[in-house]
């Protein structure tokens, strides 16, 4: 995990020392007071700068996840350099759950934590559990409930799965085998998402009839303007039939084809 950023941390081959000397095959694995002050400084160096970095709206951000067998490991990622770590601790719940859902788990954890940085931009996740790509790229409908509600909470997030190997996702499987005391919720879904799924699992048929009567809907053809043309700079001048749609107008977006994670 250090090694992944090492060309960010200064001076980095004198700090890391007492730890190469503890690999040796003739070096007895003895953990000293000067090991313990290595240790503590390499761990503060990874959350300072310049090896954290500010982040910027305009770079592509990816966001790397990884769940083990008691802990969930989230970075958000950009031009190679962490932004931000996150790690929550399972409940002993959560650590019955298949492997699958633990790794969903993960992303689901890791958007949700950094919402402010992911929410109404495009970004790309790094999972290590190639599995889980064709779970995302499938219609939810036929997915057990646990995955189900999972899948439903990450419909507010435009974003593109991508497998990456456990040896290079160095950050997000650390963070995960040391968590923290946090937790995350896996409470049954209410409100807004129940409303997205009861959309989503439209026969293709009746979808048809939802796409043709909101092009012919008023105010929703002016809402489809605003969204593919641009907003006005204000509420002030929003026409009074769209007002409703002011508040969320980051969150609506068009799609020319139904998928399970999109909404026409």
């Amino acid at each position: 995990m250090v090694n992944y950023i090492a060309k960010f941390v200064s001076h980095l081959a004198e700090r890391a020392v007492p730890f190469r000397r503890l690999t040796h095959k003739d070096e007895e694995f003895k953990w000293t007071p000067e090991a313990e002050r290595s240790f503590v400084d390499l761990k503060q160096a990874m959350r300072e700068s310049p090896a954290l970095q500010h982040f910027r709206p305009e770079l592509p951000t990816v966001l790397s996840a990884d769940a083990s067998s008691h802990g969930l490991g989230a970075c958000l990622l950009q031009e190679g350099r962490p932004v931000a770590y996150a790690t929550a601790t399972l409940t002993p719940t959560q650590q019955r759950y298949a492997q699958i859902e633990k790794e969903l788990l993960a992303i689901v954890y890791g958007c949700e934590h950094f919402w402010y940085y992911l929410h109404g931009s495009p970004f790309v996740v790094q999972t290590d559990h190639r599995p889980l790509l064709r779970i995302v790229q499938r219609d939810i409908a036929p997915l057990s409930p646990r995955l189900q509600r999972m899948m439903m909470r990450l419909l507010r997030f435009d974003f593109k799965l991508e497998y990456v190997p456990g040896k290079h996702l160095h950050l997000a499987d650390g963070l995960s085998r040391a968590p923290s005391d946090g937790r995350v919720s896996t409470d049954e879904m209410e409100g807004t998402e129940a409303t997205v799924y009861s959309c989503v699992t439209l026969s293709a048929e009746a979808t048809t009839d939802f796409k043709r009567e909101t092009k012919a809907d008023l105010v929703l053809r002016g809402v489809r303007r605003f969204v593919s043309e641009g907003w006005p700079d204000s509420k002030a001048h929003c026409p009074i039939l769209a007002l409703p749609y002011w508040e969320v107008r980051d969150e609506l977006h068009l799609t020319t084809t139904y998928s399970s994670r999109h909404t026409a």
